[in-house]
């Protein structure tokens, strides 16, 4: 498994369009959890999208951004990467007019044949769990 992680500044008083731009570089072959971490104070005012080209990979809708305040805000996924490596965006502006904040993102990748293994055996314990009512 590896975790590539990127903690960005974002300046006060930015919005979308002017918007702090990182790029993450990933050499696995599948992208099964990513996660963002925001301190205290962030408010919900410190907003964040990771895309892959125009897709976005986290939240989901590009009409959406994660937000937080003291918390860290995880997906889980199984996204196979198109290309190695592969180039992740991650955008994040600042809608507090006082102060910058900081935000950490991780991204946790992994060979395809562990993914495959690790999203079946999840998927029976899920199961079995159900089936013996826990």
């Amino acid at each position: 498994m590896t975790i590539y992680t990127k903690t960005l500044e974002v300046p006060a008083n930015t919005d979308y369009y002017t918007a702090k731009v990182a790029e993450l570089e990933i050499d696995e072959d599948v992208i099964t959890k990513i996660r963002v971490g925001f301190p205290v104070g962030c408010a919900y005012l410190v907003k964040v999208q990771i895309l892959y080209g125009l897709e976005v990979l986290a939240p989901g809708n590009e009409d959406e951004a994660i937000v937080g305040h003291g918390e860290t805000v995880e997906f889980k996924m199984f996204w196979k990467v198109p290309e190695k490596p592969c180039t992740i965006h991650i955008i994040a502006w600042n809608e507090d007019d006082t102060y910058d904040h900081k935000v950490k993102v991780e991204i946790e990748a992994l060979p395809y044949a562990v993914a495959f293994w690790y999203k079946a055996v999840g998927k029976f314990v899920s199961l079995f769990s159900r089936l013996i009512g826990l």
